[in-house]
């Protein structure tokens, strides 16, 4: 059997544990124009939800706050921030706003948006932070624009999906909308013509080449990489990660050369490595994407240089501030998994603090490159520093 070349190495930094023993469930980057970023997690209890904002450099952490709403959240619930407002998914049916105080840097939920039957499973903000975005377990997504005064005005009610609606993600620099769900569908929605009212531009299924199980999770390519064959002027187009149940991970080419529209179109799809769903995906901007498994591992995948056996796919590499490739030099016209820190129980994942149950949520640091957070069921949030290594 051929030994796996690893050529990543992923170490990590200091981590905060023990001192929370519950179910880390979620994590995310905030704001990255502070200079110290914050990350934001959601703890769950048996009676209540605590949400934590942690400074990865330093703590106690700068706020530790039950959120008055907030009775459960489902293991992927993303919490996303635009500027100093945050947005978090409960249970409860709400989707809660939070404020930051220019003054004295605490946190106020001034808002609770209300309007789904029965538990929200997820909230995002658009790229300009006008609209937001819910989705949950009736099947539905909403969107909902900002107004004056911590208002929000509902604009569209989007029906299509036939089970729970897992995870609703904003494409990076349009408004445009992408959720996944239970009925094992992706569909892309966009604005009418006009702006009266929001449609589904695109569903795609098994027969469009996507997965045959739940999917779980979304992550757009942060910047265009992927050099369309036979376009002119070597225009780039970014991608689409998903990942699902059925244990793969499935690439899509973003088409937004035209205005209010979205297609996708499958470009690669491979198993994540593992006989566990594939639970969280996260495309960072060093090219690579981290996946976290129902078995505990956290694994990175490298694009082909050659991209899907087309010429000139780029890799969408990048290089951190230290001059380390990330993404850029690894051989091969396939997806590979290029680095793997795998569960607590085995002898590789115990000598590198693997986790010790599911790992619900990867989030790559949205400007440094090198940095990775983790969060999973053993109750602890990881940091990891990802570098590249030698071959062997």
């Amino acid at each position: 059997m051929p030994t796996r070349c690893a050529r990543l190495n992923i170490t990590a930094s200091e981590i905060k544990r023990g001192l929370w023993r519950l179910r880390r469930q979620n994590c995310n980057w905030g704001d990255p124009t502070p200079r110290s970023l914050q990350i934001c997690v959601v703890d769950i209890q048996k009676t209540k939800s605590i949400l934590l904002l942690l400074d990865p450099t330093g703590f106690p952490p700068s706020i530790a706050t039950t959120h008055p709403r907030l009775t459960h959240v489902h293991p992927s619930t993303p919490i996303h921030t635009t500027g100093r407002l945050l947005a978090t998914a409960s249970f409860d049916a709400s989707t809660a706003v939070w404020a930051q105080s220019g003054s004295t840097n605490e946190w106020e939920c001034v808002a609770v948006v209300e309007g789904h039957e029965n538990e929200v499973k997820s909230c995002a903000w658009s790229p300009s932070g006008s609209l937001l975005a819910t989705c949950g377990r009736d099947k539905s997504v909403w969107i909902w624009e900002v107004q004056p005064g911590h208002d929000f005005e509902c604009v569209a009610v989007l029906n299509g999906h036939t089970q729970d609606v897992k995870q609703v993600v904003w494409h990076p620099a349009e408004d445009a909308l992408v959720s996944t769900s239970y009925d094992d569908s992706i569909k892309v929605w966009t604005e009418d013509e006009g702006g009266d009212d929001w449609s589904c531009a695109q569903t795609l299924t098994k027969e469009e080449g996507g997965h045959t199980s739940t999917v779980w999770c979304a992550s757009f390519e942060p910047e265009p990489s992927f050099e369309q064959p036979g376009a002119s002027g070597g225009t780039k187009r970014r991608r689409l990660a998903t990942c699902s149940d059925d244990r793969t991970i499935a690439i899509w080419r973003v088409d937004d050369s035209r205005p209010l529209t979205l297609r996708l179109e499958i470009d690669a799809k491979f198993p994540c490595g593992h006989d566990r769903p594939a639970l969280s995906v996260s495309w960072g901007r060093c090219g690579l994407i981290a996946e976290g498994g129902g078995d505990d591992s956290v694994r990175l995948f490298a694009p082909p240089l050659a991209h899907g056996g087309l010429e000139g796919g780029g890799g969408g590499g990048s290089t951190s501030g230290n001059g380390d490739s990330l993404g850029d030099g690894f051989e091969g016209r396939a997806w590979r998994e290029v680095g793997r820190v795998e569960s607590a129980h085995s002898e590789s994942g115990a000598a590198l603090n693997g986790h010790e149950d599911e790992v619900n949520c990867v989030a790559w640091h949205p400007t440094d490159p090198r940095c990775l957070a983790t969060a999973s069921d053993d109750g602890t949030v990881r940091i990891w520093s990802v570098h590249s290594c030698a071959s062997t």
